[in-house]
């Protein structure tokens, strides 16, 4: 990585003044989660922080190519550091769902020799305890499952 891009980039998320203005990081002013990236006047990239994604990238010279490159590492580096972040202090972060459709209500039913109309369909999902029970007692089976997975990665040495 370019230590030029490196310290450019550690002092925008210090929330510090840029040291040069060969290479130069703006907050985007149409989406204020998002950073430009210019290499003198020439606009090099433009990333979504939130999404973790490219808007725009260009490069002409070989130094343009370097200094892209260079961000973008930069940048999935702070991305993993920002997971792993979430993961160990953030309690609420959502790891997994599970999420039913009405085609899986649909299979079910015909499954059952039901047939699968919009009527039967509406009949589950607005007028029994069908969907919460499902909800719940999925909830109830998801903490035995987690607590197997658990149990057999500790056993396999994944967790110090």
């Amino acid at each position: 990585m370019m230590k030029q891009i490196q310290v450019m980039l550690d002092r925008h998320f210090e929330g510090k003044p840029p040291l040069s203005h060969k290479w130069r990081v703006i907050k985007c002013p149409f989406n204020k989660n998002a950073i430009r990236v210019y290499h003198y006047l020439h606009l090099i990239l433009v990333y979504d922080l939130d999404n973790h994604m490219v808007l725009y990238s260009w490069w002409e010279k070989p130094a343009d190519k370097r200094g892209l490159e260079s961000c973008l590492a930069y940048l999935k580096k702070l991305k993993e550091m920002n997971t792993m972040s979430k993961l160990k202090y953030d309690d609420n972060y959502v790891f997994a769902t599970i999420k039913w459709s009405v085609a899986d209500l649909a299979q079910v039913l015909e499954d059952r020799g039901i047939e699968p109309s919009q009527e039967n369909i509406t009949k589950f999902i607005e007028f029994t305890r069908g969907p919460k029970t499902l909800q719940d007692r999925s909830i109830e089976e998801g903490w035995s499952i987690l607590d197997t997975i658990v149990d057999d990665l500790k056993h396999d040495g994944v967790f110090n």
